[in-house]
């Protein structure tokens, strides 16, 4: 209140006049012409700044209200964690604006269970408004359930239904159907449909499972499920099923096309080591190159050629260059060297590229056809849901105030020069 106050009294001090009048401005329904004084704009300025202030903290808490209700209801009912049974510590939601996502905000819930025999944090993401992971950290005991736990096959399958009621994520009826595919002797084994497939490596009571999206015999990595499990325990939650969209599915420029820029590009590089340029020859014959999929446009993903070319002989540790172009229109987006250090500047996610899988087809015959049998893409709305910081909200209601003000003053200067 004393800040209004003194902003009053200064307004009106930048005036000669203490007092300046709109006369004419307003008519009654009489006719009658009323006044408004410069101190009742200042006034009206301020209550309308603070309405538009308070609407916006008001949305604001009521997105994060709904966001903590998600993610408590996902600790709860997706995971079947016995909240009863703990104190509840939330430290968060912290938000960021991803720069790499085109400052898409990205909100995180650290919660701390703490009973007598067990305590974990749980860390709860969301981007864009949507889940997007969940990861266990056990310091003591074991998770205390609302449940008996089950496999870790028919954990996962749980899991897939109580999460997709609890955020509405359209997650395809096959995958639930390939998990029994698996064959549960196997300990890595590959499940694949025409546009899914399905990565399961089981021992003992750990493992992990990874599905998915494919389009034309690609794996799109990042529109995928992710599961780990610990000791028989969930460890890990990601799901980005939702939250990325598959953009041009078509490539335009051929395998050797890309080799062809790669290699230009690579040849007309510069290595420059330790302040010293250093001189390299590309084996052509060691060259890699693969097709990815990387986000352009934000949470669209793209085709893309990857190009890894090495060198006749390593260099100071540096054993080669890499080089990422558009599939649709062959430009080049990336560019860096391939180290022993291991910064690489990407590297392909799928985990085919690491281990030895035993494969199958998923025989889509034998699944009954629902609503949920076929891929659904979610159109993203890159500005939907959007937390805006309280500080933010300050500076607009403050904007807000001086416009009005402005206004005010250049209607009464205009009104005392026709006097």
């Amino acid at each position: 209140m004393v800040w209004l106050v003194w902003g009053r009294n200064h307004f009106l001090s930048c005036y000669k006049k203490p007092v300046f009048e709109f006369k004419g401005l307003f008519k009654t329904e009489n006719g009658n012409t009323t006044k408004m004084t410069l101190e009742k704009v200042f006034v009206i300025a301020v209550l309308v700044a603070l309405t538009f202030g308070l609407f916006q903290i008001q949305f604001v808490w009521s997105d994060e209200h709904a966001i903590t209700d998600e993610a408590l209801a996902v600790i709860e009912d997706g995971f079947m964690i016995d909240l009863s049974k703990y104190e509840v510590i939330l430290h968060g939601p912290s938000v960021d604006y991803l720069s790499g996502h085109g400052g898409i905000p990205s909100q995180t819930l650290n919660y701390e269970l703490i009973s007598d025999e067990s305590e974990l944090d749980v860390i709860v993401g969301f981007l864009d408004g949507k889940l997007t992971d969940c990861t266990f950290y056990v310091y003591k005991g074991v998770p205390l359930y609302r449940q008996h736990q089950l496999s870790i096959l028919e954990e996962a399958n749980q899991i897939l239904e109580r999460i997709q009621t609890i955020t509405t994520i359209p997650y395809p009826t096959k995958m639930k159907n390939m998990l029994s595919a698996v064959n549960r002797g196997s300990s890595n084994v590959l499940v694949k449909s025409t546009d899914l497939r399905l990565y399961c490596s089981l021992k003992g009571d750990n493992g992990s499972l990874n599905w998915f999206y494919v389009s034309n015999g690609i794996e799109y990595t990042q529109k995928c499920v992710r599961m780990s499990f610990s000791n028989g325990h969930i460890k890990s939650f990601g799901t980005y099923w939702n939250v990325y969209s598959v953009g041009n599915t078509n490539v335009t420029v051929t395998k050797q096309q890309a080799i062809d820029k790669a290699v230009q590009r690579a040849q007309s590089h510069k290595l420059v080591l330790d302040g010293e340029e250093k001189q390299f020859t590309l084996a052509k014959d060691k060259m890699d190159i693969q097709l990815w999929t990387v986000e352009r446009e934000p949470l669209t993903l793209q085709l893309s050629w990857h190009a890894k070319i090495s060198f006749t002989q390593p260099i100071s540790g540096v054993y080669g260059l890499e080089v990422g172009l558009w599939a649709d229109t062959g430009e080049i987006h990336s560019f860096g060297v391939l180290s022993a250090t291991g910064l690489d500047s990407g590297s392909d996610s799928s985990p085919s590229s690491q281990t030895e899988f035993d494969e199958y087809f998923y025989d889509e015959s034998l699944q009954q056809t629902d609503s949920n049998n076929s891929l659904i893409e979610i159109p993203v709305d890159n500005f939907d849901n959007q937390i805006v910081s309280e500080l933010e909200l300050l500076l607009m209601g403050f904007l807000t105030c001086c416009i009005i003000v402005a206004v005010s003053i250049f209607y009464v200067r205009k009104k005392n020069n026709t006097q």
